[in-house]
């Protein structure tokens, strides 16, 4: 059930559609509906998206600052936006066997310089990875 938001409009479902506000935009989707038997893409998408969140789902704190700035001012969020670079480029494996290249994950993006000497050191924490340019 949808409510009356600002300047009247709805916020919520009605019927087959969806209304709410997504940075500052309104929108709305339609809900398809799902055939009872899924053709083998659906289940092959399905088992993309479930481990590209698994990974996703580890790291959401770190993107929401390093991904923030590119989100900004899109219809996009840095959730999406990570979701979507870790799908397509880092995904590897065909369905059932789908797993995570690491080295092909985009976790950031922007202007700072590549750190010349890198070091990471386990702590009880989690990891410390330390750096310098010289």
């Amino acid at each position: 059930m949808a409510i009356s938001g600002s300047e009247g409009r709805f916020i919520g479902k009605i019927g087959n559609v969806v209304y709410y506000m997504l940075n500052g935009q309104y929108v709305s989707r339609t809900i398809g509906l799902q055939p009872k038997r899924k053709s083998k893409a659906q289940l092959a998408n399905q088992h993309a998206m479930s481990v590209t969140m698994d990974f996703v789902r580890v790291v959401n704190d770190f993107i929401k600052v390093s991904l923030a700035f590119e989100a900004k001012g899109t219809t996009k969020n840095a959730h999406n936006l990570a979701t979507s670079y870790v799908k397509t480029e880092a995904l590897t494996g065909e369905y059932p066997n789908m797993r995570i290249d690491y080295s092909q994950v985009i976790l950031s993006h922007g202007d700072v310089p590549v750190p010349l000497e890198v070091g990471v050191t386990k702590t009880e924490g989690g990891v410390t990875i330390n750096g310098n340019n010289k």
